[in-house]
């Protein structure tokens, strides 16, 4: 019930006071009864769990959200546990090494401290476990520091660190500024050429700011275009990223409204931080220079050394990225074709699940 109600689960069906109170007792979502009950009423029927026998479905939940740590489809109760066991079982030293996937939740009053608490734990576990050379220690972690958090043994529900999510984000800020690299550059070699349009603008009363703005405006324009093309590509292409492989299950790619204006925010900077390098430099030179057709060599000789500095940027992580992928491909190829010392075809890898191996050979050799 405590479960339930801390973690706010809905309950299509059944009373979330007493659904999981009695012993071999269960609540599963609708997903999980309409798989295993098909169009059954699933309240009241039976499951058998081993090693608990038959338990009752006393409870039909609302599936879980997808980013959520909690993936679980089945919930019993704890009394199952006590009740085939014994009430003393997690007194028992050799089995209290043995809580793998077994995760204790806590709500602190309003005015507790965690560190408190963490201090408490850290007594017991210097009072329970006296096995020599061996240490144990408990510490707290908030419930929205789970997914996203750190990578930790046993670890509960998705496994996605902070690492891994730097990594994710790290490898397209790489690609977006060698994109925008190439498009400095580019400004740049395009700017250099509209040298009398400037010219006759600020002859005819064009200020710094209004040169400025142009160049910004210019390259923020394109960069609009660029996220509505990239969420064109992006329907096409995110279904089947999805289906590649199972690390996505938590992740919903809806966008919603919070997306969208994030990205209209992030094309406006992107274009911001483009435009700002031509748009500083043509702001400032002399309009009867460029009616001339003439450039300030000290500026320009500064400019060309900034195109300079960024296509060597941009070249170093395209080459870093080649040899990246090159290497990845050789590792892929090395795992693909490792001996392993055995025939792979023909070989069926069946879970026995606790049946008599003898048995199940019989039955396929029939």
């Amino acid at each position: 019930a405590a479960y339930l109600s801390m973690f706010n689960f809905p309950l299509l069906e059944g009373d979330p006071a007493t659904a999981l109170t009695n012993p071999n007792t269960m609540v599963i979502t609708e997903a999980a009864a309409t798989r295993i009950f098909g169009k059954k009423e699933p309240m009241g029927q039976f499951v058998s769990i081993e090693p608990f026998g038959d338990v009752m479905v006393s409870g039909v939940a609302k599936d879980m959200p997808k980013n959520t740590h909690l993936k679980a489809e089945i919930l019993v109760s704890y009394s199952t546990l006590t009740s085939h066991y014994g009430s003393s079982f997690t007194e028992n030293k050799k089995d209290r090494y043995k809580f793998y996937n077994s995760y204790a939740y806590l709500q602190l009053a309003p005015n507790s401290h965690p560190s408190s608490v963490e201090a408490f734990l850290k007594r017991v576990a210097k009072e329970k476990y006296t096995m020599k050379g061996f240490h144990a220690s408990f510490n707290l972690q908030r419930l929205d520091k789970i997914v996203p958090g750190p990578e930790l043994e046993n670890d509960m529900g998705n496994e996605w660190s902070y690492q891994e999510i730097l990594l994710i984000g790290i490898l397209p800020i790489i690609i977006l500024f060698v994109a925008c690299s190439n498009y400095v550059s580019l400004a740049i070699s395009q700017s250099l050429k509209r040298m009398k349009e400037i010219g006759v603008r600020k002859v005819m009363g064009a200020k710094k700011r209004h040169i400025f703005f142009q160049f910004v405006l210019e390259s923020t324009i394109i960069m609009l275009l660029s996220v509505v093309l990239s969420y064109w590509f992006f329907e096409i292409i995110r279904n089947e990223t999805l289906s590649l492989t199972n690390e996505t299950d938590m992740i919903d790619l809806n966008p919603g409204l919070g997306t969208f204006v994030g990205f209209i925010f992030f094309a406006i900077l992107v274009g911001f931080l483009s435009g700002i390098v031509p748009a500083l430099y043509f702001s400032r030179i002399s309009p009867l220079l460029t009616l001339k057709g003439e450039e300030p060599q000290a500026k320009t000789r500064g400019l060309f050394s900034l195109r300079k500095l960024v296509i060597t940027l941009q070249f170093m992580l395209s080459l870093g990225f080649t040899f990246a992928v090159l290497i990845m491909a050789q590792q892929y190829r090395y795992s693909v074709k490792y001996d392993l010392g055995f025939n792979q075809e023909k070989i069926l890898n069946v879970d026995l699940q606790r049946a008599d191996p003898q048995l199940v050979k019989n039955e396929f050799g029939k």
